[in-house]
């Protein structure tokens, strides 16, 4: 990037902010009264001077000619027009190490600016709920659930009109869901190391916010901004080398363990409480109406990087990280749950049937230590298997100090007889053995920890201890509930005709002819038949030795990964390129073959998505998909009456333009959602925005989502969130939450 656009870029920064903040006091033109951005001018101006202290330090030259520029930026954006001239100029007139020097300053800068902005949105929320003068969890703004409920309580009466209305509202939420798909883009050069440093430097300018800050605690503030500005001036920018796929999936799970993870409860909380006050009941714990999914590692889609076992490394990373998360979780809650009576008959059979622990009347922690046990042991199994794929030699798995359990302790036994425990049936005895499970079982079941976390707070709520039953454990829960025992499902991606050369593979092996050159007509009735017989084609164990070309062995080998990943690592499989109803079909008889069907145990069919992208595709979808719900036994066998759909903004909009694109698959979306509903099927849209208006995207989703057609959304929605959007979007829990609160409304507004 030259000097002149990073300058126009930052040009608009200083029309848009009086300029005040970018340059000298003498230099600015100060409004006549405060402005709402006179605390963001204030920070913008302190990280201004100590990114020009720091350069001026390390290079006089570079720093007087930043110093030039911004005088002229700031002279155009006031009306000068002769300083555009003056600075092209002056650009032809300096060294090319001058010139780098002059961009990287201007670069930081705008870095700086933008981390300003991050803290001035979460600041500007926080002032518009305290000028509210309302103790409400969630603010109540328009684009708000908060201002969603009064909107739509407003013109109902007091009595029973009222409670409908509320049971109205309170069964949409229950039946709304939203999932966000993060996806890896390279338009994120930034290192996940400067984004870390730039979340830094937020939370520094937060802490300096405080009114009741010493001189020294606020100098020492400042200090620290001056130490991260310049570890980042002395850092390298940008990576050098592409990204590995694994790598990528590690940037996904670290904005899921810094920000996500205590987000997400928070948020679920304040929903909570605003369904209470706003609804009359709160939401259960364990229902999630914002769910994320990855593509980081599943999008094998023109990269060859992506192989089935990258796959497998990644699902397995992300399935380690998040034990060792709930680890910590339940270390804390040991230490929390130190009560010793009031227990539910369940909770002490679950007590009495841990054999090994020294926890003999907190029995909340004796259940509590059989589960910090088996993540212990989820742990093991999975850093074994990454070493097992890694090629390295097992050696010593350390869990660290708050993994660590105490066995040269005195084992005991509570002082409770099973003969004293009522109402506890024999087989429900049996289920209640078979959830706690050996304490060396790794856990695989969500709904099993779940369920011994659920019986925890029940035992305290009925003991008399909601308000510790709400807390840490509660967190957790909502955390369970929401991450799973996988911390997201990874959808997997691949082009129709990696399938097509597939099932051409195994056509001509079998002795039935060539599936790429049969009709659409001759594939569909093939198809149908072998989803109806259920006959494998081949020994799945003789697979490298059926003569198949490798690009052939990497798509079965693929489907085949995906078959013993288990439940909850899974989301969709989406087809890119999707140019017929026999593209659904293929992946379906191809996961069949690794034994994936709609009722398999544990590893069911994926969903299958197909992924209307060109021009053409959003034109030809509906007849497809028509084509589709009109075969035998494919809607209520195959795919219970729910379809998901992918709709791409990217090539369309490269096809035909932003403003065409968007009218057709305007029209695509509302044939296809007109006959999914005679069909009786619930038409899910998967949106492939990812964030960056280039990329077909709009940030303004709040707008955008309702622009949609109309009954296109009925409750269900996934969209990608690209590259820096994650950032952007998610990269702090003041910035996530209200992302959160603002997308919510817009389906309700788009209706149920």
């Amino acid at each position: 990037m030259g000097i002149t656009s990073v300058i126009n870029e930052l040009e608009n920064k200083f029309t848009f902010y009086r300029t005040t903040a970018i340059v000298s006091p003498d230099e600015a033109t100060t409004p006549s009264q405060p402005s709402d951005m006179d605390p963001l001018l204030r920070d913008i101006d302190l990280l201004s001077g100590i990114l020009g202290d720091i350069v001026k330090r390390e290079n006089p030259a570079v720093f007087d000619l930043y110093e030039m520029y911004r005088r002229h930026a700031v002279a155009r954006s006031i009306g000068d027009t002769t300083a555009l001239s003056r600075m092209i100029i002056c650009a032809t007139q300096i060294s090319a190490a001058d010139s780098l020097g002059v961009v990287r300053a201007f670069t930081q800068m705008l870095n700086l600016v933008n981390a300003a902005e991050v803290h001035h949105r979460a600041r500007s929320l926080r002032l518009l709920d305290k000028q509210s003068g309302r103790c409400s969890p969630l603010p109540v703004v328009d684009d708000s659930v908060a201002g969603t409920f009064e909107h739509l309580l407003r013109d109902v009466q007091e009595g029973q009109a009222l409670q409908q209305r509320q049971e109205e509202i309170f069964g949409r939420l229950m039946r709304q869901q939203v999932d966000i798909v993060l996806t890896a883009h390279p338009t994120e050069v930034n290192r996940r190391t400067l984004l870390r440093k730039y979340r830094k430097i937020t939370e520094l300018l937060a802490v300096l916010d405080g009114s009741d800050l010493t001189g020294y605690e606020r100098q020492n503030n400042i200090r620290s901004l001056r130490r991260e500005v310049a570890s980042i001036w002395g850092s390298d920018e940008i990576r050098r080398q592409r990204p590995t796929p694994q790598q990528e999936a590690r940037g996904g799970i670290a904005i899921l363990e810094s920000v996500l993870w205590d987000a997400v409860p928070s948020y679920l909380r304040k929903l909570s409480l605003q369904c209470e006050a706003s609804l009359g009941r709160p939401l259960p714990m364990d229902h999630v109406p914002v769910r994320f999914s990855s593509w980081m590692g599943g999008d094998r889609d023109g990269n060859p990087n992506v192989t089935p076992s990258v796959t497998l490394e990644v699902a397995t990373t992300q399935r380690l990280q998040v034990a060792k998360l709930y680890l910590n979780d339940v270390v804390a809650l040991y230490k929390e749950l130190a009560v010793c009576k009031g227990f539910s008959a369940e909770l002490q059979f679950l007590a009495i049937s841990v054999k090994r622990s020294f926890d003999r009347l907190e029995l909340y922690r004796r259940v509590l230590g059989h589960v910090r046990k088996r993540l212990m042991a989820t742990v093991r199994w999975c850093e074994a298997k990454l070493s097992e794929l890694r090629a390295e030699v097992p050696g010593a798995l350390h869990v660290g100090a708050s993994g660590e359990y105490e066995y040269d302790k005195p084992q005991r036994s509570p002082e409770i007889r099973l003969e004293e425990l009522v109402g506890i049936s024999e087989s429900r005895r049996g289920q209640l053995v078979s959830l706690l499970g050996e304490e060396t079982d790794a856990f695989f079941d969500t709904d099993g920890l779940l369920e011994l976390l659920s019986i925890i707070h029940s035992s305290l709520v009925g003991g008399g201890y909601s308000d510790v039953a709400d807390g840490q454990l509660a967190d957790l829960i909502r955390r369970v509930a929401t991450f799973g025992l996988t911390f997201v499902p990874l959808d997997l991606r691949q082009e129709s005709t990696r399938h097509t050369l597939a099932l051409d593979a195994i056509t001509n092996y079998l002795g039935v002819g060539s599936y790429s050159s049969w009709s659409e007509s001759a594939r569909i009735e093939w198809l149908v038949k072998e989803l109806d017989s259920k006959r494998p084609f081949f020994h799945n164990s003789n697979l490298d030795s059926l003569g198949f070309d490798a690009q052939v062995l990497d798509t079965l080998r693929t489907i085949e990964t995906a078959s013993g990943l288990g439940p909850g690592a899974l989301g969709a499989y989406v087809i890119s390129q999707s140019k017929a109803a026999s593209d659904v079909l293929a992946v379906m008889v191809l996961q069949q073959q690794f034994g994936m069907t709609p009722d398999s145990s544990p590893q069911r069919m994926m969903r299958v998505v197909p992924l209307f992208e060109t021009l053409t595709d959003l034109r030809n979808a509906p007849d497809i998909v028509a084509t589709l719900f009109a075969l035998p036994h494919y809607i209520d066998r195959y795919i219970d009456h729910k379809q998901e759909i992918m709709v791409g903004y990217s090539d369309s909009a490269k096809d035909a333009g932003r403003l065409a694109a968007c009218w057709e698959q305007y029209v695509s979306q509302e044939r296809m959602g007109a006959i999914a509903q005679r069909a009786g099927v619930k038409l899910t849209f998967f949106h492939g925005k990812g964030g960056t208006v280039g990329r077909g995207g709009n940030p303004a989703l709040y707008r955008a989502v309702l622009a949609h057609p109309p009954n296109t959304i009925n409750g269900r929605f996934r969209v990608t969130e690209q590259g820096e959007m994650i950032t952007q979007n998610f990269g702090s829990t003041d910035i996530a939450e209200p992302r959160w609160t603002s997308t919510r409304r817009q389906y309700w507004r788009k209706g149920s």
